[in-house]
């Protein structure tokens, strides 16, 4: 066999087993899946950040489940660990910039705008937010 058409069926085979996974191809309940399927799982389909995940010591800093910071401000808050692999948050307006640490790791300065995703891995940490504007506070509501 050709290997050029043995690549194209490999690309083929894992391209319908992905397509199955996102479309909800694996049926039942999560405890009879492979811990390997809810992790490619969670990667496709994320969950919110659940507000009891997070806390801040500045009540400033949340506005109901929203993370919520008003330009020209940090707001750091503790996310609590979780057995998601990926939790999610989305910026709905102005502009920020975001720092992720998980004990020593900080993940690179993230500069995120409107509509933009902010991903939270699983070990949870410390994420720092900077409203950057134009508008008068940057929201990060919870979104999957």
């Amino acid at each position: 066999m050709n290997p050029k058409v043995a690549v194209v069926i490999v690309i083929v085979i894992v391209v319908v087993f992905i397509a199955a996974l996102s479309s909800g191809g694996f049926h039942g309940s999560d405890t009879t899946q492979p811990d390997w399927v809810k992790t490619l799982k969670s990667f496709i389909h994320p969950k919110p950040l659940d507000k009891k995940d997070v806390s801040t010591p500045d009540s400033g800093c949340m506005s109901g489940a929203n993370l919520f910071v008003q330009i020209g401000r940090t707001c750091t808050y503790k996310i609590a660990a979780s057995g998601e692999t990926v939790r999610r948050l989305k910026l709905g307006g102005g502009s920020a910039k975001v720092v992720l640490t998980n004990g020593d790791k900080a993940l690179p300065v993230q500069n995120v705008n409107p509509g933009d995703n902010v991903d939270v891995y699983g070990a949870g940490g410390k994420l720092q937010v900077t409203c950057a504007g134009p508008i008068s506070a940057c929201v990060l509501v919870p979104s999957s």
